[in-house]
This record gives C-alpha cells, sequence and structure tokens, in this order.
C-alpha cells in the first residue's frame, strides 16, 4: 500500500492539480457574472471557428466533386464534339475513326526536368491504356506511357523523347513538334517544316490527325519565331503552346476507336 501511495505521490500531483484548477474555474465561472460572460464570449468564438472550419472542409469536399462533375460533362461534350466533326453524308454518320473521352485529375506533375511526366488518378481499370493521347480543354499534354488499375504515367510534351504530328493551319505543311532546348513550359519546336513552305509569325499549329493519338486539327499554339539554319533545307520553328503544362488540373484521354484495323493493316504493308 506504501508503494502505491509513494507512486502516486511522485506521477500523481499533476493531474490532481490540473483537476483543482478545472474545478475552481467551474466554481468561478458559475458565482461570477463577468467570469460568465466572458467564459461564454470565448467558447462561442471558439465554436464558431470549428464551423467555419468545418463548413470550409465540407465545401472543399462538394467544389471537388462539383467539379468532377464539370470534367465528366465536359468530357462527354467534346466526345460529341469529336464525333460530329467528322459527320458525312454516307450511311455511317460518324466518323469511324471517332474518339471516346475519359475524363481525369492530374495528381502529380513535373516541368523543369528533361523527362517530364504527369500522373493521372485513371488507370487500366477505367478503360485507360498505353499510347493514348492526353489533352486538356486547351489542347494536347501528352500520350499515356504506363498504366496500373487506378493510375496511369502520362509523357509530357515536355519530356525530350515527344513526338507529335502536327501542321500549320495556313500553308498545311507538316512535321514533327518536340521540345527542343528551351526550359519554359510554353514554348515547343516545330521541326519538318521545308524552307520553300510559306511561313509567318502568328501562324497557328494544329494536330496533323496523322496519327491515332490526337484528332485533326486540335489547336497546339502559334508560331512565335522561325529561322533556317546553314546548309539545312528545314526551318526551324519556335512556337508558345496554348496548354500550360505548369497549371494542369483537369486533363481528357483519348481512346480512339477501330485502331486496331488500321494498325493491322499497316503492318501488312508495311515492308512491301
Amino acid at each position: 500500500m506504501a508503494q502505491y501511495f509513494s507512486a502516486w505521490m511522485r506521477k500523481g500531483s499533476v493531474p490532481l492539480f490540473l483537476a483543482l484548477e478545472l474545478v475552481c474555474i467551474l466554481l468561478i465561472v458559475s458565482f461570477n457574472e463577468n467570469q460568465q460572460a466572458i467564459a461564454s464570449y470565448t467558447l462561442g468564438n471558439f465554436q464558431g471557428k470549428i464551423n467555419k472550419l468545418s463548413t470550409s472542409i465540407g465545401n472543399q469536399w462538394t467544389l471537388q466533386e462539383r467539379l468532377d462533375s464539370i470534367s465528366w460533362e465536359q468530357a462527354r461534350l467534346l466526345e460529341f464534339c469529336l464525333s460530329a466533326n467528322g459527320e458525312t453524308h454516307g450511311a455511317d454518320s460518324l466518323r469511324r475513326d471517332s474518339f471516346s473521352v475519359i475524363p481525369a485529375r492530374v495528381i502529380n506533375n513535373s516541368i523543369n526536368r528533361r523527362n517530364n511526366y504527369i500522373t493521372i488518378d485513371k488507370g487500366r481499370l477505367d478503360g485507360i491504356e498505353q499510347d493514348m493521347g492526353v489533352i486538356s480543354a486547351r489542347g494536347p499534354v501528352g500520350v499515356v506511357r504506363a498504366v496500373s488499375d487506378h493510375y496511369a504515367l502520362v509523357m509530357s510534351l515536355l519530356h525530350q523523347q515527344s513526338r507529335i504530328s502536327a501542321r500549320l493551319k495556313n500553308s498545311g505543311y507538316f512535321g514533327s513538334l518536340r521540345r527542343g532546348y528551351s526550359r519554359n513550359p510554353k514554348k515547343m519546336y516545330l521541326a519538318d517544316i521545308p524552307r520553300h513552305a510559306p511561313l509567318s509569325v502568328g501562324d497557328t499549329v494544329l494536330t496533323s490527325g496523322y496519327s491515332d493519338l490526337f484528332p485533326e486539327g486540335m489547336t497546339i499554339g502559334t508560331v512565335d519565331t522561325f529561322w533556317v539554319p546553314s546548309a539545312s533545307d528545314f526551318y526551324e520553328i519556335e512556337l508558345t503552346l496554348f496548354p500550360d503544362i505548369a497549371r494542369l488540373h483537369h486533363v481528357y484521354v483519348l481512346d480512339k476507336k477501330h485502331t486496331e484495323e488500321k494498325e493491322l493493316l499497316e503492318q501488312q504493308w508495311q515492308h512491301e
């Protein structure tokens, strides 16, 4: 018994002191009107801040749900526009190479490395596959390179190995869009445009539609400057991108229909 009492005296003094302090505070508040008013004001103010914080957190969740809903609706509208853009007058009212659209959120993004990637919150279970094109509301941003069940890794346009087929809107000449040497995430280069092609600052650059990644005619950017290197027959063209990859939040993954048929045909005749 003496051991328990000794242990209580060594370790129980602080809890006992705090308990007595609490009793004293309750007695003071209970029998003094001024202290009651101060305590009520303080507790009310504290409760108000807690309620405000709780409401803010709830609004953030609600806002995220609304953004996801808007993103899904935009994806359906974009899918309709991509299909309607290819209307024909034949029996098939929609283009056979129309795209389906899968909305996704960006959960990781790099822009200042040599090889940059974007991670999105949709994966194999959502219909995402390797080599699908990825766009924002402003234009192309990359290509899916790896997929897990719930996530996908996108090779950004800001990757040194990124290549996208693009054309000049005014002249129709096409080339290859690449990052080049600039570290500015808004700058890209268009290569393989012959020097006899008509070209001027401000020309719009579009997707060519020659690959299965992106539909034809999607805006990419505008020409800033251009030159012809010595002993070369092709322009070096610097352009400013329409999509701002440094500020991506929501993107859309494009699933082109009937690609297997086209790829099989091209593989059968590529060695002829």
